[in-house]
């Protein structure tokens, strides 16, 4: 009796570590394929107005268009995918977040000629080639604009928040290794601390989706109530290494608890954010407003794709967040028959979950 008791009860923990295992790997998935899926989704529309969207559309965008972007046909993703790709294949080569590896993996996605690059990681890339060390390349740059005087306002783009989920996905175990690759990855190009501590907001939040719950019925917050996790993190950990970016959170959980509590409409709180998005900040913002006020991956991803401008960026950056959180399997399987290069992101995402399971 007591060695059948044992056998159920082994049975049971294989059954509930598989169970765990398999949502876990369901969210790694649904981040990359999220981040790739609201990239392309953009692109046909990139720097678009808000009008301009609703005048060539007929209104919100819903679903992939047909017409074709400079980067390809419907369904092609951008620079943003490419170099998030480029931080999967460092982490898979050295089992590690390694500066030196990823930064020669964006060297040769540099000198293969990408169709688009952003001003600010084409200046900082020319200089790596050249050999300038990645600690000297994007820290003088910003020192040069101004550095952390309050007067002045060096460059701040999105270009390095659109492509650090891979970071938050291989270290959603480890927050200690997770902030302090965040912010080194993300200095290699973008050395503002703007920059560096958005990826770490972002990446925290993917983490959290990785590890909450062992299955669809346990999930511990809805994306309304995450503000209580970004709380945390400003709290914990961003502290007072960037006043702008906190006056900036400070906004946004307002508004998001505006809309929570039936106080404002999404479209109240949102357009402060309407034709805007190059900026980290403003990216930042309209990810985490699109991914706490809806319901599903899709809806997540429209809404952070109609803002206007920055589209292909605002998408990557949400699909990736709002991915983590929903899973591969709530991709819309028609969205994800759009999508080009699928085997490309299947044979990574596979090799990143591979070196990542407890056997590897």
């Amino acid at each position: 009796m007591n060695i059948f008791y044992h056998q159920i009860l082994i049975y049971r923990l294989i059954r509930i570590v598989k169970l765990k295992m398999d949502y876990t790997i369901d969210r790694i998935k649904g981040c990359i394929f999220g981040g790739a899926i609201g990239d392309a989704f953009g692109a046909p529309f990139e720097f678009s107005s808000r009008l301009r969207i609703k005048e060539r559309f007929g209104g919100k965008v819903t679903d992939f268009v047909d017409a074709p972007s400079v980067f390809g046909d419907k369904g092609s993703f951008t620079d943003d995918t490419e170099m998030a790709l480029c931080i999967v294949d460092a982490i898979i080569e050295d089992r590690d977040v390694v500066p030196e590896t990823v930064v020669k993996h964006f060297i040769k996605w540099y000198e293969d000629g990408p169709t688009d690059i952003g001003l600010l990681t084409r200046q900082i890339l020319h200089s790596l080639k050249m050999g300038v060390s990645w600690k000297k390349a994007a820290r003088d740059v910003w020192l040069a604009e101004g550095g952390d005087n309050p007067n002045m306002n060096p460059r701040a783009s999105n270009g390095s928040l659109m492509r650090c989920a891979p970071i938050g996905v291989f270290r959603y175990n480890d927050i200690s290794q997770l902030v302090e690759d965040s912010i080194i990855i993300s200095q290699t190009t973008h050395y503002d601390p703007r920059c560096c501590y958005s990826n770490v907001i972002h990446n925290y939040l993917i983490s959290e989706n990785i590890r909450r719950g062992n299955g669809p019925d346990n999930i511990e917050l809805a994306p309304i109530d995450y503000t209580q996790k970004i709380h945390w993190i400003m709290d914990k950990i961003i502290l007072n290494n960037s006043p702008r970016l906190t006056k900036c959170v400070d906004a946004i959980i307002k508004k998001i608890n505006q809309f929570k509590s039936n106080q404002k409409t999404f479209e109240e709180i949102s357009h402060d954010y309407y034709d805007k998005g190059g900026y980290v900040l403003d990216s930042l913002s309209i990810s985490l407003i699109s991914f706490c006020c809806t319901t599903s991956f899709d809806e997540s991803v429209i809404e952070a794709t109609n803002f206007g401008s920055d589209n292909d960026t605002t998408g990557a950056i949400n699909g990736a967040l709002a991915g983590s959180y929903y899973g591969y399997s709530n991709i819309p399987a028609t969205w994800l028959q759009k999508l080009q290069n699928k085997h490309v992101l299947e044979e990574k995402t596979n090799k990143l979950i591979e070196i990542m399971s407890p056997k590897a």
